[in-house]
Order: structure tokens, then C-alpha cells, then sequence
């Protein structure tokens, strides 16, 4: 694990803050100006792109979400008192029984797709109406991208539920990956712990992947079928 550096104050900072010091005995705080002038490494990612730390000594990283206390490691996606990154749909708690999952992901969002119901994405008409949740998905969310939460090595790693998936709300068993889009309005990083492989994949490359889209029947040869 990567050795937490909050105190990482350079030379230069060091010798503004005598400089300035010097000049203004009486107004200056130097402590003050030191904390400011201090970079606090993320333990998760390693970024010093982060906020100065809180009244309870927790620091906000910008890059990847967390909050962090700097001087334990200690880290939190969601801390006592609310999180910076909100989503405007959070997912549910996380029961031990898969059944209690689902039942607690619909208390939380509705039950039942907002129009045809589809799991499996087999003809256009399913394909069209699989693109319409996404989109719907993005504008109610006001993200404008979605990836899925990499470890050290840069891997994303699924687990498996019979959750919903949050963006497409299929409810095809399967891979979930704990999630993250940027909204742009807000300036804030939004977390989903319920994105499905589908999902990561049309928000990367704006399809789903070749062999579904080489197979996609029409709705014609569907009912013939």
C-alpha cells in the first residue's frame, strides 16, 4: 500500500511563507498558510488532486471519489454526515440475501421497467429500447460518461447479483460492476453500485459489443421464428 504523505510542503512553499512572514508580522498565520499550502496523497489512488481536510480531519480526493483521514489511511466512499458525491439515485443497501437485495433495489427506485420489458437483447426492437434506458439513464442522472472502478493493477472487477442493473434496470442475473460518471452540472463524481457489463461496455464505445450486434434479428424474423 502506498505510504499516505499529507505533510508533503515543499521548499518553495516553505520559503513563500517566510517571505511572507516577514512582510506582515501581524496578519499572517503562517499555520494556517502552511495547511494551505499542503498536498494530501490519496491512499486509494495516489493523486494529490484533493481537499484541504474537513472539521473532522477527513480529506475529499477529487480523482477517484473517496474520502480519506490522512493521518490513519482510514478511507470512506460514503463518511458520517453525507458524501461530496452524491448520486441523485443512490443504490440500496446491500443485504446478505439476493432476494433482499432485489426487493430493497425496488423499494428504493420502483418496480418495473418505464416501458417494454426486455432481458435479453435479441431483436432491433429490444436493442431500441435498451438505448432508450441508457439515454434516459444519463439525462435523469445528468452524468455524461460512465466507467467501471478499476483496482491497483487497473482491472475492473465484476461480482455477481440479480440487482437490477441501475442504468439499463434489466433484470438479467449476471456481472455488476461498482461504478462512477462525472455530472458536469454539479462538478461532483456520482457512484453506482449496480452498472451491468452491458452497460459499461455501450457507455465506452457507444454500442454493445460486435457478436450481439452482428446477431440482432429483425422483429419480423423474430415472430417467424
Amino acid at each position: 500500500m502506498r505510504k499516505l504523505t499529507p505533510h508533503n510542503v515543499t521548499e518553495d512553499a516553505v520559503l513563500l511563507i517566510e517571505t511572507l512572514l516577514e512582510a506582515e508580522p501581524e496578519s499572517f498565520d503562517p499555520e494556517a498558510e502552511l495547511d494551505r499550502l499542503t498536498t494530501y496523497t490519496c491512499p486509494e489512488c495516489g493523486s494529490t488532486h484533493t481537499s484541504q481536510p474537513d472539521e473532522e480531519g477527513l480529506v475529499d480526493c477529487w480523482n477517484c471519489g473517496i474520502w480519506f483521514d490522512f493521518k490513519t489511511e482510514a478511507r470512506w466512499r460514503f463518511p458520517e454526515g453525507g458524501r461530496r458525491h452524491e448520486s441523485a439515485n443512490p443504490p440500496p443497501p446491500e443485504p446478505d440475501d439476493e432476494e433482499e437485495k432485489y426487493q430493497a433495489y425496488i423499494d428504493a427506485h420502483g418496480a418495473g421497467p418505464p416501458r417494454k420489458e426486455i432481458t435479453h437483447i435479441e431483436t432491433k426492437s429490444d436493442y431500441r429500447e435498451y438505448e432508450e434506458r441508457v439515454k434516459d439513464f444519463f439525462r435523469d442522472e445528468g452524468i455524461a460518461n460512465l466507467s467501471a472502478e478499476v483496482n491497483e493493477e487497473g482491472n475492473a472487477e465484476p461480482y455477481f447479483s440479480w440487482t437490477r442493473c441501475q442504468c439499463c434496470d434489466r433484470d438479467l442475473g449476471g456481472d455488476r460492476y461498482r461504478s462512477s460518471g462525472w455530472n458536469p452540472a454539479s462538478r461532483q463524481v456520482q457512484e453506482y453500485s449496480y452498472i451491468c457489463g452491458d452497460c459499461i461496455y455501450y457507455a465506452e464505445y457507444g454500442q454493445l459489443d460486435d457478436t450481439t450486434m452482428l446477431d440482432l434479428k429483425d422483429d419480423l424474423q423474430e415472430h417467424a421464428a
